[in-house]
């Protein structure tokens, strides 16, 4: 979330979704531009602006690195930025939904447990999605 201050007319940055003025005051002490005389003072108006900021989320796995099979990893995904709350989803690599939280534990029993986890985070501003590859230990993947 940011939180503008600017005295109006007031420029908006790093705006990425919506916003909402919530408090507008008169503020006597300061005037724009600076005066000389005192007939040439004009009073300003101080806005409290809040912004809505969809997320921007980071996704890993712990411990990292190709995991055994028959242990269990945990999946971690991670908002670094947007509004709370946020709402987090896991994919496995069929692309069925298996979690609603930002951090699940796996156990990798089968092949068909290893691939890539996508972890989507949403809230009232849009969503973002991160993605994290798991191997399988002792099993060598090429690509061409």
């Amino acid at each position: 979330m940011y939180i503008l201050s600017e005295h109006g007319p007031y420029t908006l940055y790093n705006a990425k979704c919506s916003y909402k003025v919530l408090e507008r005051e008169k503020d006597t002490d300061t005037v724009d531009p600076p005066a000389t005389k005192a007939s040439e003072m004009r009073p300003q108006y101080h806005e409290i602006i809040i912004l809505s900021v969809p997320p921007t989320i980071v996704a890993n796995i712990t411990p990292s690195g190709p995991v055994i099979r028959g242990t269990n990893a945990t999946l971690v995904c991670e908002g670094i930025d947007g509004d709370p709350p946020m709402h987090y989803s896991w994919r496995n690599p069929g692309g069925a939904v298996i979690a609603s939280a930002g951090v699940i534990t796996v156990t990798f029993s089968s092949e068909m447990d290893y691939g890539t986890y996508t972890c989507t985070a949403n809230n009232t501003c849009g969503f973002d999605t991160a993605s994290v590859e798991v191997i399988e230990a002792g099993i060598h993947y090429y690509k061409d």
